[in-house]
């Protein structure tokens, strides 16, 4: 009976075990619902590829974090550096003089940090946030409208070339310098001093240490991994331009947390934050596999978040009451009893995957008419059928991207583009990311994604034209079709771009539109979104051909505000550049309003700086049931759009077709089920969309929208809206 105690044995287990089972069960459990892709070794090891710059930023960040500091500049360091980069090799034509420079404008601005932070009693957290304000700043000074993108073929080395011809060498680099910095943080002084400084930062000064000199330095170290991580970023996505560091920050600051290091300071582990990494790419990549993506992503990724968090502190309350009096060096070690808290932690953990679990098979992207109901309803094969068998309908699959969701027109081009997939029996599979957290690099993750997932088409509504030139260039290589819809990538990285109306048409309407609505002239502005915006660019080309061929005649009475507005793809931050625009420009007479959230920005300053109704012409290329109440105000007369619903419709319907080979690449018409339909009330579609060079598929003309078709839009707020 004595001898039966044994088996009643305490085993020790560290967070960091406990992060590496979530590790694991998360790849099983992802692995299980995208039906074996996510175990394919190209695809285990590519979801390495999002996370890489995130990794990179969290090894230094794990020294400022573990210490009580915190650098909230790292992505915008990242983005000037990139720019710097960018910068320096288009003037001199040398590679290695231009990553010097990125190296030492990632040097300089954790110089910057370190200085402010290490001399003064200003907090971390208040000089940080000052500076990335500073360097988003510098970014976009130094860049101007400007994407820096023709950079060298070799550039890709990091990412095209991969070790066993599976392993992306920037994830061997990454494995590398999270060796050394383990090193560095468990076997030296260094990484002792930082964690005492953690605990009591005075008691380590008046040891005699030179804490200022350790501040200084990881500082310095966190900006030259944010230049590293530019590099890294160059090589996937080769186009420098200052948001790419948008979010980066708080995804970098996550993963060392998550990695088990306080954020309050004393307690870390490099090793942790390795693992983190790994989970938050796989997270990432697993979520993208099963159609969770946007807002759902964050949700998932936030449940998984709270819940390590818990037991990391669970796991620390319990060390604290079981060490009692013993020393710090015996504290950080972070050892728990193990069989309450696995029982606890696994209960928690398999909770979240239970959810994850569920959510994941309730975004099936197939159509409704695949489903069991619609099957019993079929009719029985007659005795053809018994005569020879029916062939095989290929089952077609695609994924499409939008800029981003959430917004009315993309709402409305989500609604076209799901019928025609239930109208021609395909799957679609739509991703994007809310407005405000789009960026290239996430673009680039859906179609990576789509590709791991061999889908016969991706179709893309490009935030520019550069970025992932060469992601879709490997999907073309693969078979895959990619079509561009709304906004075109270069012409050689896709087969065909779903054009909403010619440049030149739309040119035109809105020119000879701001001279109806303001016969007397006067000054007009021109707001975009963003420099890189290849549709609204080509949209400006054209009002300004317009303008000179009739400058001296028709409008000679205007003449252009000097810079073009881009007020981004936020409704706040439109709002404050317009307003701002306008207040400095007291006797503007018209703006051409060119992106989704142009046209309410305007109509919102002109009632916020009480302009009357009319004193502003708007020509706004806008969603109308939108603009309907300041249409009702007079504000705005009319807005030029097309319909985006048919937009989507059309999008999915050509690649179904070129898919199937109903269409041909180089045709110069094409006949969809749009062809000769209802436009606009009355109003018709041509019998076939006419295609211009490199295979530009043309919608049709554009349409002004007035207040009495207004209700004639179609697939927004309802799926159903304007379709009867």
């Amino acid at each position: 009976m004595k001898n039966n105690k044994g088996l009643n044995f305490k085993f020790k287990v560290t967070y960091q075990t406990v992060l590496f089972i979530i590790l694991i069960a998360l790849v099983l459990v992802f692995n299980n619902l995208s039906e074996g892709v996510l175990l394919k070794p190209n695809v285990l090891f590519g979801l390495t590829e999002n996370v890489m710059e995130t990794g990179l930023m969290a090894l230094a960040m794990t020294f400022i974090i573990v210490t009580g500091g915190i650098d909230l500049s790292v992505g915008f360091i990242m983005a000037f550096s990139a720019i710097v980069l960018g910068q320096v090799y288009e003037l001199s034509g040398s590679m290695p003089l231009a990553i010097a420079g990125c190296f030492l404008a990632g040097a300089m601005c954790g110089s910057l940090n370190g200085i402010i932070i290490a001399k003064t009693n200003i907090s971390p957290l208040v000089t940080t946030l000052a500076t990335f304000s500073l360097f988003t700043g510098l970014a976009k000074i130094v860049a101007g409208t400007k994407i820096f993108s023709n950079f060298p073929k070799g550039m890709a080395f990091l990412v095209k070339h991969k070790l066993f011809s599976v392993i992306p060498y920037q994830f061997v680099l990454f494995l590398v310098l999270a060796v050394i910095f383990w090193y560095v943080f468990n076997r030296t002084e260094l990484g002792r001093y930082l964690r005492a400084m953690g605990h009591n930062e005075a008691v380590v000064h008046f040891s005699g240490i030179r804490v200022d000199k350790i501040k200084f330095g990881i500082y310095v170290l966190s900006g030259l991994m944010a230049s590293l991580a530019a590099i890294v970023y160059l090589c996937r996505l080769p186009a420098a331009k200052p948001d790419i560091g948008i979010n980066i920050n708080l995804e970098t600051i996550t993963a060392v947390v998550l990695g088990g290091t306080s954020i309050v300071g004393g307690i870390g582990s490099m090793s942790g934050t390795v693992i983190a990494v790994l989970v938050l790419a796989v997270l990432r990549k697993g979520l993208s596999l099963i159609g969770i993506g946007g807002d759902r992503y964050n949700f998932i990724l936030g449940i998984i978040l709270v819940i390590c968090l818990i037991v990391l502190s669970f796991i620390n309350g319990q060390a604290k009451i079981k060490k009692g009096k013993k020393k710090a060096k015996q504290e950080s070690q972070n050892h728990i009893s193990g069989g309450k808290i696995m029982k606890k932690f696994m209960s928690m953990f398999l909770s979240a995957m239970l959810i994850l679990s569920t959510v994941g098979c309730g975004t099936s992207t197939k159509p409704a008419a695949e489903n069991k109901e619609a099957a019993a309803e079929a009719p029985a094969a007659e005795t053809k059928s018994e005569e020879a068998p029916a062939a095989e309908k290929k089952d077609i699959k695609i994924g499409m991207i939008p800029k981003f969701t959430g917004v009315d027109y993309f709402i409305a081009c989500e609604n076209g583009a799901k019928k025609a997939a239930e109208d021609l029996g395909v799957t679609l599979d739509w991703q994007g990311d809310p407005s405000g957290q789009e960026s290239a690099a996430k673009q680039q993750a859906f179609i990576q994604t789509f590709i791991d997932k061999e889908y016969d088409a991706i179709l893309v509504s490009a935030l520019d034209a550069q970025s992932y030139a060469d992601t879709l260039k490997q999907a073309m290589d693969k078979g895959i079709k990619v079509i561009t819809w709304d906004a075109d990538v270069v012409p050689e990285a896709r087969d065909a771009f779903i054009n909403q109306a010619t440049e030149v048409g739309l040119g035109t309407t809105l020119m000879k539109g701001m001279a109806q609505d303001c016969p007397e002239g006067g000054t007009i502005a021109v707001v975009s979104s963003d420099p890189n915006s290849s549709n609204q660019n080509a949209w400006i080309a054209a009002i300004q051909a317009e303008y000179e061929s009739k400058k001296d005649t028709d409008y000679k009475n205007f003449k252009f505000y000097e810079n073009i507005i881009y007020a981004g793809n936020n409704q706040s931050e439109a709002d404050t550049k317009v307003n701002t625009l306008m207040t400095q420009v007291s006797d503007l007479a018209g703006v051409f309003a060119l992106s989704s959230m142009a046209g309410p920005a305007v109509a919102k300053a002109c009632k916020d700086l009480n302009k009357p109704a009319g004193s502003v012409a708007i020509q706004s290329v806008a969603v109308p049931v939108s603009a309907k109440a300041d249409m009702e105000s007079g504000l705005i007369k009319s807005v030029v759009l097309w319909q985006p619903y048919d937009l989507g419709y059309l999008a999915v319907n050509y690649a179904t077709d070129l898919i199937n080979g109903n269409v041909k690449l180089g045709d110069k018409t094409y006949t969809s089920k749009l062809s000769g339909a209802s436009k606009l009330g009355d109003e018709m579609y041509e019998p076939a969309h006419e295609i211009l060079d490199n295979n530009v598929v043309i919608l049709g003309a554009p349409i002004i929208y007035t207040l009495d078709s207004v209700d004639k839009f179609k697939g927004y707020p309802d799926a159903t809206s304007g379709l009867n």
